[in-house]
């Protein structure tokens, strides 16, 4: 899959902008609107509609430091981290941003190191890369980062890296040489490309890394630096491709790296760097409305339906009973009249009998079980106003207490039938009828006992 983004690298002899398949290079002296204009067009000529920008400044606009902190220090207070880079950079707090990464303490520490803490700072300067942003997010253009160039290099050849390593980045007539440790930028040093410079420097700092990897594709430049570095490995490779590389993991978010898209420098949108899952929540809440509105249309069609059946089923019992009678409109209302004509040739009342509504009984019987006494149940069948009642309890005597409850809040109850399941448990069938009243005293007596329980 081709590259579907876009890359603007600073160089030191100009600007290297890259976007979809299409390439350009402008002077080191072009303008931020020259570069924004340029990106619309070469957009429209790879056939990109959207798409996002990082933006890779050249390792001489960076700064970096390894920061020695407080052992108290909070990591996540950027404030007081970026004020305290003033003390090492030739630039004042309100003109910089920075971004920090801890560095994994030595498994043996130094007693120096015990009270204080190690961080990797990386500084940029404000302009011109403040103007530069705006102008692409003006054109609808969003820039998703800014990474220097040698890190998105180093990120990707460090990914899979568990080892401390020198990377020695060549470019023109300089190296950047960039030490990883547990995959954090503990080190980076913009070196002249000669020998004396580059001995001078591992004389000043003699190399603690596992490794040391060189990365270029001129084999003279391969053979002065073997010189240097006896023990080294080569990686034959540009750092055009590879900063590509890491510029589509950065986007994808794989890639853990210095990221200068922040504070003064940050997206005008504070919710862009999670604007992925708000709108997946968003979605996530259009769907869930949709869903509670379709089971509210779909329980409404269910009703519907079984009314309809209630009406064919009362429709067809009326032409069973008069046939000869055609179905009124008002179908109940003729049945209750003719059932209260019935009744009425009987001598007795018209009204129809109800029967007793299963909600009210099963709230009268949850009221009535007793929450100081131990029992579970296990099975509740509501008929009409007919209670059968199977539960688990510790004594018959337990059982005769919940039918006596039950009794008290206005069931007519029959005595119990209890068998023992084990040594601890009783088995227990009560069933009960709801009077419709709640008596005050007790309105049924129960004669049993214990001793006329059957044994399991």
């Amino acid at each position: 899959m081709t590259f579907q983004d876009c890359l603007i690298v600073q160089r030191e002899s100009g600007w290297s902008l890259i976007v979809g398949s299409e390439t350009e290079t402008l002077s080191a002296d072009a303008t931020m609107e020259e570069l924004a204009t340029c990106v619309e067009v070469m957009s429209r000529l790879a056939g990109l509609k959207r798409f996002q920008c990082v933006l890779a400044p050249a390792s001489t606009s960076c700064f970096f430091v390894q920061l020695n902190v407080p052992v108290d220090t909070d990591l996540r207070d950027r404030v007081e981290l970026t004020y305290a880079l003033e003390d090492h950079l030739p630039i004042d707090a309100e003109s910089m941003v920075a971004d920090f990464q801890p560095i994994p303490p030595p498994s043996v520490p130094e007693p120096q190191q015990l009270d204080a803490k190690s961080v990797a700072a990386v500084s940029l300067p404000l302009e011109p890369w403040r103007t530069l942003a705006e102008r692409l997010e003006t054109a609808g253009i969003t820039v998703r980062a800014i990474v220097p160039a040698s890190l998105l290099a180093v990120g990707v050849l460090a990914a899979q890296d568990d080892l401390s390593s020198d990377y020695l980045l060549v470019e023109g007539g300089f190296c950047d040489w960039i030490s990883v440790h547990r995959g954090i930028v503990v080190d980076w040093k913009r070196v002249p490309l000669d020998s004396a410079s580059l001995e001078r420097q591992l004389a000043l700092r003699p190399s603690e890394a596992d490794r040391t990897v060189i990365v270029t594709d001129d084999s003279e430049v391969v053979a002065q630096l073997e010189s240097v570095f006896k023990k080294s490995e080569i990686v034959d490779r540009s750092l055009e491709p590879l900063q590509l590389q890491g510029t589509e993991q950065v986007l994808k978010r794989r890639l853990r790296t210095f990221d200068l898209r922040r504070e003064q420098l940050g997206p005008p949108d504070p919710l862009r760097p999670i604007q992925t899952p708000v709108r997946l929540a968003f979605a996530s809440a259009i769907a869930l409305l949709v869903a509670i509105a379709f089971a509210g249309w779909f329980r409404t069609q269910r009703i519907e339906a079984a009314i309809t059946d209630l009406q064919v089923e009362q429709q067809s019992l009326f032409r069973e009973a008069f046939p000869d009678t055609r179905v009124p409109a008002a179908l109940l209302r003729r049945v209750r009249s003719e059932h209260a004509r019935v009744m009425a040739s009987r001598g007795r009342s018209g009204d129809v009998d109800l029967p007793v509504s299963g909600h009210t009984v099963l709230s009268q019987l949850i009221m009535a079980l007793p929450d100081d006494l131990r029992y579970r149940v296990t099975k509740i069948e509501i008929d009409n106003g007919n209670v059968d009642l199977e539960l688990q309890v510790r004594s018959p005597v337990d059982a005769g207490t919940l039918a006596s409850r039950l009794s008290t809040a206005g069931f007519i109850v029959k005595p119990p039938v209890t068998t023992q399941s084990d040594a601890k448990t009783f088995d227990s069938t009560l069933e009960a009828e709801w009077s419709g009243t709640v008596s005050s005293q007790t309105t049924v007596s129960l004669h049993w006992s214990p001793m006329q329980e059957s044994r399991g």
